[in-house]
């Protein structure tokens, strides 16, 4: 990893998201531009094969008066595994979210993309229905949707493990409790969001990779109804897990690592 994993909040709003008002209402809570800032730190080492590292950060925009506090505990064990337990608490008259989840950036050599969950297009909670779960292959550059205006795309949901992987087979492999949001872009968020055509979007050196235990439908908002309840995400308290598992080129296959992973259970150390 390059960057991260930190909390992710934001998404480059779609015509649905501006034309409806969501888009407003979160920049107005400043979700476009959380500042993020460490207000408690602990390490400790519950058994001999595992330490456990607590950080206590605060998210907000500094012209916002609502935002995050975030509790993140990183049990990392002697394998190299790294279980991820994320509690969330929103403050403030915070709106309902785009998002909620951690964002992370790995070098650009990691360019090969693969997952378990709906395919191969993008998925969404309200626009799911029409893909077919199963192993899937892609490269970070494919995953990108070309939109006449440059906006959010490339959601996977219900993913149960997916992999960054180089050509030489190195990559890190990541499984959700039971489930979660996978997207990976060639483009920082913060480029998509004030881009207004696809030729003004340069691919950054990096590759960037977002985990959303939440992700917000897409509703109908350019020509009709918003997003519907049951696919919003609501401001309130959220607990998930994630876990980390890097691997080699002489590694067993991302599926045979992944049953290992799901079939040693979420056990806490």
């Amino acid at each position: 990893l390059s960057r991260g994993p930190a909390l992710h909040a934001w998404r480059a709003p779609t015509d649905n998201d501006t034309l409806s008002g969501e888009a407003a209402r979160w920049r107005s809570a400043g979700l476009d531009r959380l500042e993020h800032v460490v207000t408690g730190f602990e390490v400790a080492q519950p058994s001999p094969q595992a330490v456990r590292v607590l950080t206590r950060v605060r998210s907000a925009a500094p012209d916002a008066p609502v935002g995050f506090e975030s509790t993140y505990t990183y049990t990392i064990l002697a394998n190299g595994d790294i279980l991820l337990d994320h509690e969330v608490q929103p403050f403030g008259d915070m709106p309902d979210l785009p998002c909620l989840g951690v964002a992370m950036a790995l070098p650009g050599r990691y360019q090969r993309f693969a997952w378990y969950g709906p395919g191969p297009h993008e998925t969404y909670p309200d626009r799911r229905l029409g893909a077919m779960i199963g192993n899937y292959e892609s490269t970070v550059t494919e995953q990108y949707v070309p939109y006449i205006m440059p906006q959010e795309h490339g959601n996977h949901c219900d993913v149960r493990w997916a992999t960054l992987t180089s050509e030489s087979g190195v990559g890190l492999l990541v499984t959700g409790d039971p489930v979660v949001n996978v997207k990976v872009s060639p483009f920082a968020l913060g480029d998509l969001t004030q881009a207004r055509h696809t030729y003004e979007l340069v691919p950054s050196p990096d590759v960037f990779l977002y985990l959303d235990h939440a992700v917000s439908g897409l509703g109908n908002g350019s020509c009709g109804p918003g997003v519907l309840p049951q696919y919003r995400v609501p401001a309130q308290p959220y607990r998930y897990s994630l876990r980390f598992r890097p691997f080699g080129a002489g590694s067993p296959p991302p599926q045979r690592l992944a049953r290992e992973l799901r079939s040693g259970g979420w056990q806490r150390v």
